[in-house]
């Protein structure tokens, strides 16, 4: 209400400062044990950090006398390296998960034999 009317650069650091902190808490304690779905869930986090702190930088320097993209750009380039970032870390640990999970059947698989041959 006055808040957001009277002094968004408030506004967005206080909301950007929550989302960081958010952020932080499923990076130190993540709430499930996929490490996929933990990169899911904490990817938006972070974007809206990204978000908050460019809208703060733009509100604190604002220049009406010369329009400047820098924002938008920086936006969209952090975002789109979060995003990027995110992806990459989703599927390695998908990948990577896949690949110690094969190992470990197949080593379960030759105990098992071994059992079975030594009875």
């Amino acid at each position: 209400s006055t808040m957001t009317t009277s002094c968004p650069l408030l506004q967005m650091m206080s909301s950007g400062t929550i989302c960081l902190l958010v952020a932080c808490t499923f990076c130190l304690r993540p709430p499930y044990q996929s490490k996929t779905m933990n990169v899911l869930l904490r990817t938006p986090w972070v974007l809206q950090v990204i978000g908050f702190s460019i809208g703060g930088a733009a509100v604190a320097y604002d220049d009406p006398g010369s329009p400047s993209a820098l924002p938008a750009l920086s936006l969209y380039l952090l975002s789109a390296l979060a995003l990027a970032a995110a992806f990459l870390e989703a599927f390695a640990f998908a990948s990577a998960s896949a690949e110690a999970e094969a190992k470990a059947k197949a080593s379960r698989k030759a105990a098992a034999r071994a059992r079975a041959e030594r009875r």
